[in-house]
């Protein structure tokens, strides 16, 4: 809220806000006092004016929000937890292995060049959670990735390199919603630098639809909806937090603040 009374006009608009609200107060007064005689029309008048009243409030409100959302596939974030290395339980947590999430709406590929793989070449399809899957690649010696779905708690364990990802959500490859999330195990510096130059691909491809399509930002809940804030506010995060990674296996020091 802080940030947003220092945009433009913000302070104007709340103001016209309050003012319409008062006067809608004083004029459902007056008609409370005319009717004063009458218990039954004065309490109709009275409900009129805790109505009127409460209702707008919540256009200002709205309209307020409105006002001040985020423009571009940064306003996704505002309600989206920030990610990091994907959490696990107990016992997995005290090893040195960690699964590294492209975000959901990412698909599992064996390069860049493939966008038909629907099954690891080399691994296993298992149905669970998402932490059963995480939990049982990070068990694993032979496993280097994951795909988990979630509407379907399909689960493939990769025994082979995830040399790439794609973003299922932009083109609609899939039947139903793309709630598909591809994660790496242990990438090194050449995987995190691979991984990081196709998000950053995504992210200008999906910045692109979101202004040319989606009229207040990537706020949709709809997951068939390329407008869904989870995707946007995802592959954000995959951009951040693989730039990071990139950072630290590499030796780099790039700015991983998003555009």
């Amino acid at each position: 809220l802080a940030q947003a009374l220092k945009r433009p006009g913000a302070w104007k608009l709340l103001k016209d806000i309050t003012v319409k609200m008062a006067n809608l107060e004083v004029g459902l007064a007056s008609s409370e006092e005319q009717l004063d005689s009458v218990p039954a029309q004065r309490w109709g008048a009275a409900s009129r004016l805790l109505m009127g009243s409460a209702s707008l409030a919540i256009v200002g409100f709205i309209a307020f929000a409105a006002f001040s959302r985020q423009p571009g596939l940064k306003g996704a974030l505002d309600s989206v937890v920030a990610m990091d290395a994907a959490e696990s339980t107990d016992d997995a947590a005290e090893s040195d292995h960690k699964m590294y999430t492209l975000g959901v709406g990412s698909a599992c590929r064996v390069n860049s060049s493939d966008h038909e793989t629907i099954g690891p070449p080399d691994g296993l399809i298992l149905h669970g959670s998402r932490s059963m899957c995480m939990e049982h690649c990070l068990n694993s010696d032979e496993c280097m990735g994951i795909e988990h779905r979630e509407s379907t708690q399909r689960c493939e364990i990769w025994n082979t390199v995830v040399g790439a990802h794609d973003r299922v959500f932009m083109h609609r490859s899939v039947t139903g919603v793309a709630d598909f999330e591809c994660m790496v195990k242990n990438p090194d510096c050449e995987m995190s630098k691979h991984q990081h130059e196709i998000i950053k691909r995504a992210v200008d491809k999906q910045l692109e639809y979101v202004e040319a399509h989606c009229r207040s930002g990537p706020i949709d809940d709809d997951l068939k909806s390329k407008c869904a804030r989870i995707y946007s506010a995802d592959l954000l995060n995959a951009d951040i937090e693989y730039c990071g990674l990139k950072n630290k296996l590499c030796g780099t020091s790039k700015d991983c603040t998003p555009k």
